[in-house]
Order: C-alpha cells, then sequence, then structure tokens
C-alpha cells in the first residue's frame, strides 16, 4: 500500500528489497530475492521429517562413475543412497544400510558404500531415501 513505504530486509545472509507502491501501483511491489543456482528446486519426503521418503532414477550408465549429490539436511536428518541392478534389486555392499550417510549442507558430496565409492557393472538405477533431508541434485564422474 501507499502507507507501507521503502524496506530492505534480510533473511539467511540474502537481501531481498521491496519497493513500495509508489513504484507499482496501489496493489503492487516490486520484489528480488535470490537464490543459489543449483537450488531452486528440490525433491522432499511428502510428510515431512518423521517418515522416509524414497525416489529411484530411471535406468542410468552407472558401472565406474562416482555419484555426487547436492543436499541439505535439517538437524538429525540423513540421505542414504543404494544401487540397483536392473531388475530392481539392492546390489550387496551398495545398500542403504552400506551407505556413508550425507548429512548437512553438501553441494557436491561424494556418495561412498563399504563396497566402494564407484558404481559395480550390474548398477543399474539410485535410490535415494531421505529423512529431515532436501535433494537438489545428482551427477555422475568418471
Amino acid at each position: 500500500t501507499k502507507a507501507s513505504g521503502p524496506r530492505v530486509l534480510r533473511a539467511r545472509g540474502e537481501i531481498l528489497s521491496r519497493l513500495s507502491s509508489a513504484y507499482g501501483g496501489d496493489y503492487a511491489a516490486l520484489c528480488r530475492a535470490t537464490w543459489t543456482a543449483d537450488r531452486l528446486w528440490a525433491l522432499a519426503s511428502a510428510h515431512g521429517g518423521y517418515t522416509e521418503g524414497r525416489a529411484t532414477t530411471r535406468r542410468l550408465d552407472l558401472p565406474g562413475k562416482q555419484l555426487l549429490v547436492n543436499s541439505t539436511t535439517r538437524p538429525g536428518g540423513t540421505l542414504l543412497i543404494e544401487l540397483l541392478d536392473e531388475a530392481g534389486r539392492v546390489l550387496p555392499g551398495f545398500t542403504a544400510t552400506d551407505c556413508e550417510p550425507i548429512a548437512g549442507d553438501e553441494h557436491s558430496a561424494v556418495v561412498r558404500w563399504i563396497g566402494g565409492d564407484r558404481a559395480p557393472p550390474s548398477a543399474s538405477k539410485v535410490r535415494f531415501r531421505f529423512n529431515r533431508a532436501f535433494l537438489y541434485g545428482f551427477r555422475l564422474q568418471h
């Protein structure tokens, strides 16, 4: 409204500027906000923190590659990853319990299992299991 005037707000280190109705009319405001480029969208559990969310990829070219994830977790949250074969069976040494849990704020964390940090020849799919976590993306590298 006209009475609100210009304001500068700070949220999590970002600056959000709002210009009042003097610039946008009586019922509008011009706003600007910034996000980290690779964190605009995230995959998260629909129920929130108390239940585990799961997502499985389509078939990928995994053998011999490392998996890196971009994720963040809430306090007490974890992201676990397992590798599956073409039939959807979890591979020994690459189960969720074999996975080194990923927690905190990670932009490019290498996923490690008891079986190693590279996908075995029979790996075909990836299943993400998250609790109080946000998965922004993943990538494969040689």
